[in-house]
């Protein structure tokens, strides 16, 4: 049961994370062009960087509400397969970062009032690491993610 908590909120957690990137290129590009004052064709269709910077911040509190809630049941999970050294695999340690990258760029959009092409930024960067984690990991072997035979 924890094991599908785990895997459920994460991948929730992941994919609204990807399509926040999306959002946040989508901002970035309709900025440069309103920026450069060429607003025509399609990129007239889109939404306004506004709303955009908008719909990203939702999907990135609700992504952070997902994350925190997987990492938490991985967490317990792990402690109980692994034994009490359950937090020095990679794979964990690289997401309790993204999961503080993300909560550093929340607080700063609500503390501060980072708005704008440098939220876009930072959240593009941290889905990048996400990205890289997800399928670096993986490939080379370095965490304990792929030798859980015995959990499912």
């Amino acid at each position: 049961m924890l094991l599908w908590v785990h895997l459920s909120f994460a991948l929730i957690a992941d994919a609204l994370l990807i399509i926040a990137a999306s959002l946040s290129s989508v901002y970035l590009v309709q900025d440069y062009l309103l920026k450069s004052k060429r607003t025509k064709y399609i990129w007239s269709y889109l939404p306004s960087i506004n709303l955009l910077d908008e719909l990203c911040l939702k999907l990135l509190i609700f992504s952070f509400i997902c994350m925190t809630i997987g990492i938490i049941a991985g967490s317990k999970l792990a402690m109980d397969y692994w034994g009490p050294r359950w937090y020095l695999d990679v794979r964990q340690i690289w997401s309790t970062a993204i999961w503080l990258l993300f909560a550093a760029v929340l607080l700063a959009r609500f503390t501060v009032g980072w708005r704008g092409r440098r939220a876009q930024w930072v959240t593009l960067i941290g889905v990048s690491f996400m990205i890289i984690g997800l399928v670096f990991l993986n490939y080379v072997g370095w965490t304990k993610h792929l030798n859980t035979q015995g959990l499912i």
